[in-house]
């Protein structure tokens, strides 16, 4: 028998072996003092056991843990410490028990550290769907300990992309003291709080609720993985398949489309999720094994039967070796053709390619099909595919619009938007109600500081019913200035089929430093009429349009901010109107200069409103620029540039 010295020296590696494989499967969830208590106590047996129903890609049921805890009452007397008593925890909501699973941990008590404590709260508070998980989850981030900070990441390592793995490893190889690993989860989660639209806590809501059903139905069962370059760098030996890797950055795929499976063809599906750029196809199967499905990169490579090299005839018996060898240009080009037109459904492109097999195409499509399911590959694992849950049907106009806030060192932007009447009277003729929500986030440069301003709008029926109307939004955000990464998504309430009415744009902003002594100008607002409900500065009002076109007499309303202008002085400003393809070379198309005054008093800020008459500049798309001159001191702030739009149907005459 090995001597108690030998088996402790066995239990530390095996515990530290399972620990460290962040690689792999990452972190263990077996304690690591239960681990060698139950070798030292001669029930090693018993520990690998419960080490394996805790590894990540487990999912132990009741009966599974209730024997477990048998066969511990038998071998050495059962729990007995805050230890043991936090395996039987995590034990339990691994099963979904999330009551007993809680009373394991109260009997744990405070012999285990704080943040451990907190993760498991946590991790019971989302199984019961509580309002105070995410509270407890950033509190066990905020006191995050070494085996608590490997404890998260096994949950959220799901999620991460192959270089985010790398990062981890390179962060964990850091000293304790140099390091912040709440820091580090929490760009994490503003990283894919910012592509879904969601709060960081409402994501991690959905990621463990997402968890649960993926441990349910998409764990990975045997000991094989996907080897095709689909895999992009992902560990070796994953927690789930593929259709879990998706699952759990993307949820549900908006539709599938799958083909009959028989002798010759592999079970087979394909997701199909749509994205602004196109929808996009992951075609899915389980090669041959009867659990797990692994990403292709050619739908074609579900036809396992050989083909008579001498006559093109099929074998209709089995190969698993068949798929994408060399024979494949000799197979009839209507198998393949049947094959692909079961996804026109999904994508029109694969009813063309379907028409193009043939023994002079095929290796040709199959390579275009393998760019097209490459590049949807990259997007998925590489990247952050995680969009807002919208329906994409609904269109606006959108710019950003910047001016010094009142508070030190920070920048008011605004978004502003406007949806066409039309869009919002389908909406509403379809029995929704014509309540819109919108959110506006912004994450900075270091991903650390996410800004989130939701705001709903109750529209008016007699104007939201209106197919010719134009209904405009305005969000506000006061941030530092720096570069940001933004979402503004606008939506309408959830339809009956779960998915709201709405769009989003994604885009990237570098907000402007208004501070500093010398005098310079905000962006430019443009309306085509005065009066309106948006209020800039109090007393006031204009509404200002994306789309920065003239009203149909020709006129435009213009309205910006000037800054640290002599108090009180007077000021020029010159307007200069020129076609935007001969910006620089030909003479301005409309030049003009306007007199003021500066505001008066301490203040820094002189509003400037100006109405241009350009009924007589030929219809057409021009740069506006606007400058200002401070006539007590002659500098000239630099040119504050926009587009103006003069449409057609203004009587221009040239």
């Amino acid at each position: 028998m090995p001597s108690v010295r030998m088996r402790r020296l066995v239990a530390a590696v095996v515990c530290m072996a399972g620990l460290v494989a962040a690689g792999e499967t990452s972190a263990q969830s077996m304690p690591g003092p239960v681990y060698y208590d139950l070798y030292e106590r001669g029930a090693g047996d018993l520990a690998e056991r419960m080490q394996r129903r805790l590894e990540p890609r487990a999912d132990p049921d009741r009966g599974d843990v209730e024997d477990l805890l048998r066969r511990w009452e038998r071998s050495t007397g059962g729990p007995r410490d805050s230890w043991d008593w936090l395996a039987v925890s995590r034990l339990w909501v691994r099963a979904g028990d999330a009551d007993r699973a809680a009373d394991a941990l109260e009997r744990a008590g405070e012999g285990i550290p704080d943040a451990l404590r907190r993760l498991e709260l946590a991790r019971i508070g989302f199984l019961e769907g509580r309002d105070d998980a995410t509270v407890h989850w950033w509190a066990a981030c905020a006191t995050a300990t070494e085996e608590s900070a490997l404890e998260a990441w096994t949950d959220l390592v799901p999620l991460a992309t192959p270089d985010e793995i790398e990062a981890w490893d390179r962060f964990r190889a850091l000293p304790a003291g140099q390091r912040d690993d709440c820091a580090f989860f929490r760009r994490f989660l503003n990283r894919r709080a910012i592509a879904s639209g969601l709060t960081p806590d409402a994501r991690l809501e959905q990621h463990y609720r997402r968890l649960r059903h993926a441990r349910d139905l998409y764990r990975r069962r045997g000991k094989e993985t996907g080897t095709t370059t689909m895999r992009h760098g992902l560990p070796r030996s994953p927690a789930f398949d593929d259709r879990g890797t998706l699952y759990l950055r993307m949820g549900e795929p908006d539709r599938s489309a799958s083909f009959q499976a028989d002798e010759c063809y592999e079970p087979n599906v394909t997701w199909a999720y749509e994205d602004p750029d196109g929808i996009r196809l992951y075609h899915l199967s389980s090669l041959g094994g009867t659990d797990d499905w692994w990403l292709l990169e050619n739908l074609a490579g579900v036809f396992r039967c050989p083909v008579d090299p001498a006559t093109g005839r099929i074998i209709r018996t089995r190969n698993p070796m068949v798929a994408l060898s060399p024979v494949l240009p000799l197979i009839p080009a209507w198998l393949l053709a049947d094959l692909y037109n079961s996804r026109s459904v999904l994508d029109p492109e694969y009813a063309r390619m379907a028409n193009r097999f043939d023994r002079n195409r095929t290796i040709e499509q199959l390579q275009i099909e393998r760019n097209m399911t490459g590049a949807d590959a990259r997007t998925a694992i590489d990247g952050i595919p995680e969009r807002p849950d919208v329906d994409l049907a609904l269109n606006f106009d959108r710019e950003w619009l910047q001016f010094r806030s009142p508070r030190p060192m920070q920048t008011r932007v605004w978004v502003n938007v406007e949806l066409p009447g039309s869009e919002v009277e389908a909406v509403i003729r379809s029995g929704i109600s014509p309540r819109l929500e919108a959110v506006l986030t912004l994450l900075d440069e270091d991903e650390e500081v996410l800004v989130t301003v939701p705001a709903e709008f109750d529209l008016d029926p007699a104007e939201a019913s209106d197919p010719n109307a134009v209904l405009g939004l305005r969000i506000p955000a006061e941030v530092p200035p720096g570069r940001y990464a933004t979402l503004f998504q606008v939506r309408f309430p959830a339809s009956e089929d779960g998915r709201a009415r709405g769009n989003f744009v994604a885009d990237s902003l570098v907000v402007r430093d208004f501070g500093g002594a010398l005098p310079l100008l905000s962006d430019i607002a443009v309306a085509p009429d005065s009066g309106g409900a948006w209020r800039p500065r109090p007393g006031l009002a204009m509404r200002p349009s994306p789309s920065h076109r003239t009203g149909a007499d020709g006129v435009a309303w213009i309205y910006l901010e000037a800054y640290n202008m002599t108090p009180g002085g007077a000021y020029t400003a010159r307007v200069r109107l020129q076609e935007a393809e001969a910006v620089g070379t030909d003479p301005p198309a409309f030049e003009q200069e306007y007199s003021g005054t500066a505001a008066s008093g301490a203040r820094i800020l002189s509003p400037v409103i100006l109405r241009l008459e350009l009924n007589e500049v030929p219809a057409g798309d021009y740069e506006l620029n606007v400058r200002l001159t401070d006539s007590a001191t002659g500098v000239r702030t630099l040119d504050s540039r926009t587009r103006l739009v003069i449409p057609a149907s203004v009587d221009a005459r040239p």
